[in-house]
């Protein structure tokens, strides 16, 4: 009996750490991905890649003339990276699951900054999708996390 309460503890701990170990797994994101390619005004247009590996991220935002991002235009490219960390999963409404991600902004244009979001991130058929901003649940909270994903703004690998 006290090898079997033992052996009982022992499995336990183990499943916890394979659990923990999921939960703050962010190899599965770990690519660059491109957005597409969107309109800011008539005329301006604008994307961005961002890189995730380990826990830390960067992100490059373009700007275009055209609507299929090819012809740049002279607006200074504007940049910011940072953490994040991936957690517990979700079932938005669409019954896809999500992850929990709280991303850390510690540079933009290379000026030291400290911004913290809180947002959703999934990868459905090779796509990435984040949380849908809406005026109340803006990522800037974790009371104000999406509760949904975009499915109009996938990001693809590039």
């Amino acid at each position: 009996m006290k090898y079997s309460i033992l052996l009982f503890v022992f499995i336990n701990i183990l499943l916890q750490g394979c659990i923990l170990e999921k939960d703050n797994d962010s190899s599965e994101f770990s690519e660059n991905w491109k957005s597409q390619c969107h309109e800011i005004v008539d005329e301006a247009f604008y994307n961005y890649v961002t890189t995730l590996t380990d826990n830390t991220f960067s992100s490059i935002t373009r700007y275009y003339y055209d609507s299929s991002c090819t012809i740049t235009n002279s607006t200074p490219i504007y940049s910011n990276s940072g953490t994040y960390t991936i957690s517990g999963e979700v079932t938005i409404s669409s019954g896809v699951t999500a992850r929990k991600i709280d991303v850390i902004i510690l540079k933009e244009d290379n000026k030291d900054v400290d911004i913290a979001t809180f947002d959703l991130i999934s990868i459905i058929s090779g796509k990435l999708y984040l949380g849908l901003l809406t005026d109340t649940l803006d990522s800037t909270s974790a009371n104000k996390r999406p509760i949904d994903l975009d499915f109009n703004d996938p990001r693809t690998k590039i």
